[in-house]
């Protein structure tokens, strides 16, 4: 096993627990579940399940196998609940965390919350509030992202509940194989939170522009285009000069999530309104 897998970080949260006396589980996969909970930033935000296996000398099978033996569906399924999970402590926990962690993790913690609750009052709600009505207004809903690093894991349980269906653009050769079928009530979601509109986005947006369909294009900083909902997740203000790419992800991805749990609600409010 790699030596990778020995780095220990003082857990924010215990996000697989009850796991040690799991029979079905071999001492490898218990192993496994160690590093993900002593390391749960580094499983939660990586790009995907591959990259966190290749960075951590794990095969990702064993992932899969875990994942199963969890009751998950899938290592992808496992990995947005856990997500969930820690979204949820944190926000319940957020006094006791600062309280019991080193000044590092600390800093980072109120960086976090400061983060989340100043980007929150300048969200761009008019766009927010208009995707949230494309859901209740349309059956079918089509999502292109470059990676899978935001998941369509939430925005398929909202379908879900809505009664929609939904629809992942794989790439161009999925899309020329499903494009004759998009009709009537129908939009379109792209995610690209830092390069710029590559060639095979612009097919995207220009197909579903000449169905005169919307479009919404959420990323974190300003493009060029016309004619689309621009969804502009700024985070370069919160960011260091020494910020990675990693970090850039993690901060893009907590307004994501943001943003999807502010559509969840609106939605459920709306669902209730109609009982």
């Amino acid at each position: 096993m790699s030596s990778h897998m020995q780095k220990q970080n003082k857990p924010i949260v215990k996000l697989i627990e009850n796991f040690e006396n799991d029979e079905s589980l071999t001492q490898l996969e218990k192993e496994v579940i160690n590093n993900i909970n002593n390391n749960p930033r580094d499983f939660l935000f990586s790009k995907n399940i591959k990259t966190f296996c290749l960075d951590n000398g794990i095969v990702e099978t064993t992932i899969q196998r875990i994942a199963k033996k969890l009751d998950y569906s899938s290592s992808l399924e496992m990995k947005n609940k856990l997500t969930i999970k820690l979204n949820n402590f944190i926000y319940k926990e957020k006094e006791n965390i600062i309280n019991m962690l080193d000044k590092k993790v600390n800093y980072e913690i109120l960086r976090y919350f400061n983060f989340i609750e100043r980007k929150a009052t300048i969200m761009d709600w008019n766009t927010i509030d208009k995707m949230k009505n494309s859901f209740l207004e349309n059956k079918t809903i089509y999502i292109y992202q470059n990676d899978s690093l935001f998941s369509y894991y939430f925005f398929e349980k909202i379908c879900e509940a809505l009664h929609k269906n939904i629809i992942r653009i794989e790439n161009k050769n999925h899309f020329d194989l499903i494009k004759s079928g998009i009709n009537e009530n129908v939009f379109l979601i792209i995610t690209n939170p830092f390069g710029e509109i590559n060639e095979f986005e612009n097919t995207l947006i220009d197909f579903f522009k000449l169905k005169n369909k919307e479009i919404y294009y959420i990323t974190s900083t300003f493009k060029k285009i016309t004619d689309i909902n621009l969804l502009i997740l700024d985070i370069e203000n919160n960011l260091n000069k020494n910020d990675d790419l990693f970090n850039k992800n993690f901060y893009f991805k907590i307004l994501y999530d943001q943003m999807v749990n502010i559509i969840t609600m609106s939605l459920i409010k709306e669902l209730n309104k109609q009982k």
